[in-house]
C-alpha cells in the first residue's frame, strides 16, 4: 500500500483517539464464550491459546485502523498463521470464518457503542464502520488464505484418526457421558482406568527400554512445536526434549489438567529441564519465567559489581555450587579444580556482592539470578 493510500485509508481523528480506549480484553473475553457457544467445533481449541490469538490479532487490527496501513505486514502475517492453525486443529473453513464474523461484529459493536457515549458526530461513525467492514473482509480472506496454505501444502503431516478424538476430549468443561464413551473407544481408552497427560516438544524422542512406546493417544500442534498425550505410567526417563506430566485420571477428568501441565510444559522448555516435571515441581522456575523484572533485580544485586568479562565465570562456578547441593568438594570436582580454589572464589564473590551463601536468604537471590541468567542467554 502506498502513503496516499494509506492516508485515504486511515481514519478520522476522533475515531484513531477512541480506539486507544478500545477495551480489547472485555471484548475478547465476550467473544471467546460467544464463539464456543455458537459454534461447537472451537470447543475443541484450547481456550487460553484462542484467546491469545484474538487479542493478538485485535491488538494490530487496531492499530492498522489507526495508522492506515499494515506496517510490515506484521497483520497479515498473523492472520495467516491463525487461518493455518485452525486447520491443523480440524476446523472447518466455514466454521473458522464463522468465529471471525462473531468476533469482528461485537467488536464493531462495541466501538460504536463507545463513540455514541463521546458524542461523536453520526458522519464519522458511518465512515468508521465502513473503513472497518472493509477492514474485516481483508482479513477474511487473510485468514482462509492461510488456511488453504496449510490444507494444500504437500509437505504437512497428514492427520491422524485420533487427533480430533483426543482434541476433543481435553476441551475445556469435559464432554458428556455419550461422547465420552465414544471417544475413548475412538482413542482405545478405558472410561474407568486412570491415565496422565503429558506435554512435550513435538520433535521429542520417547525412550523405548523395551522397545515399545508408552503413549496411548497423542497430537501434535506444529505451530506450537508441542506434542500433546496419553501416557498410562508416569513417564520418569529423560525424553530427547522437556516434558512435562499431570496426575492420575479418568479420561472424563484429564481435561481439568490441561492448563496446568501446559504451562510446566513452557517452564520446562524456557529452562532446558530434561527430566520429566509435574506443574507442582516448577513452581519456583514458574516463578522465574513470569517476573522478568524481579529477575533483572536479582541478577543487578548479585551480579552488579561484575564486569562482563568476569560474569561468566562467576555464574559458572556458583551453579557448580548449587549443582553440588553447597558441597564445595563436589563442586571442585566438576570444575576440575581444587577445593580450596573453589573456596577463594566463594569468598571474592561474597567480599564483592556482600552476599552471603550460608545465609538461606542470600543464596535465594542468586539463585534467582542465575536463573534469570539461564534465560536471557536462551533468548539471544
Amino acid at each position: 500500500m502506498t502513503d496516499d493510500q494509506a492516508r485515504d485509508r486511515a481514519l478520522r481523528p476522533e475515531m484513531r483517539d477512541l480506539l486507544e480506549e478500545f477495551p480489547v480484553e472485555k471484548v475478547v473475553d465476550e467473544a471467546v464464550a460467544e464463539v464456543r457457544t455458537v459454534i461447537p467445533a472451537f470447543r475443541d481449541v484450547e481456550p487460553v491459546r484462542m484467546r491469545d490469538d484474538i487479542v493478538g490479532a485485535l491488538d494490530l487490527a487496531r492499530q492498522v485502523l489507526q495508522h492506515g496501513v499494515d506496517r510490515g505486514g506484521l497483520e497479515s502475517t498473523s492472520l495467516r498463521a491463525i487461518g493455518a492453525l485452525r486447520a491443523e486443529q480440524g476446523l472447518d473453513m466455514d466454521d473458522m470464518l464463522g468465529g471471525f464474523r462473531i468476533v469482528a461484529r461485537i467488536s464493531i459493536d462495541t466501538a460504536l457503542e463507545l463513540a455514541r457515549s463521546r458524542g461523536i458526530d453520526a458522519d464519522v461513525t458511518l465512515d468508521f464502520t465502513r473503513s472497518v467492514w472493509v477492514h474485516c473482509d481483508e482479513a477474511a480472506r487473510e485468514l482462509a488464505a492461510g488456511y488453504r496454505s496449510y490444507v494444500d501444502d504437500p509437505a504437512r503431516r497428514p492427520r491422524r484418526p485420533g487427533d480430533v478424538a483426543l482434541r476433543r476430549l481435553l476441551r475445556a468443561g469435559g464432554l458428556p457421558p455419550e461422547m465420552l464413551a465414544a471417544t475413548c473407544a475412538d482413542l482405545g481408552l478405558d472410561p474407568e482406568e486412570r491415565y496422565r497427560l503429558v506435554v512435550t516438544r513435538a520433535d521429542a524422542e520417547e525412550p523405548k527400554t523395551d522397545g515399545r512406546s508408552r503413549l496411548l493417544a497423542h497430537y501434535v500442534d506444529l505451530s506450537d512445536r508441542r506434542l500433546v498425550g496419553v501416557v498410562k505410567a508416569p513417564p520418569l526417563a529423560p525424553w530427547s526434549a522437556p516434558l512435562a506430566y499431570g496426575d492420575l485420571l479418568r479420561p472424563a477428568e484429564l481435561h481439568t489438567t490441561l492448563p496446568a501441565v501446559l504451562e510446566a510444559w513452557q517452564v520446562a522448555d524456557a529452562f532446558d529441564v530434561r527430566d520429566p516435571q509435574t506443574p507442582d515441581e516448577l513452581l519456583l522456575l514458574r516463578a522465574v519465567l513470569t517476573q522478568p523484572t524481579l529477575g533483572d533485580e536479582m541478577v543487578e544485586r548479585a551480579f552488579g559489581h561484575l564486569g562482563e568479562t568476569r560474569l561468566d565465570g562467576v555464574a559458572q562456578t556458583l551453579r557448580a555450587w548449587f549443582a553440588a547441593q553447597g558441597s564445595t568438594e563436589l563442586a571442585a570436582e566438576q570444575l576440575f579444580v581444587h577445593r580450596n580454589t573453589l573456596r577463594y572464589r566463594l569468598r571474592v564473590f561474597t567480599e564483592g556482592s556482600g552476599l552471603d551463601l550460608d545465609r538461606p536468604e542470600d543464596a535465594f537471590t542468586v539463585w534467582w539470578a542465575l536463573r534469570r541468567l539461564d534465560l536471557l542467554a536462551r533468548d539471544r
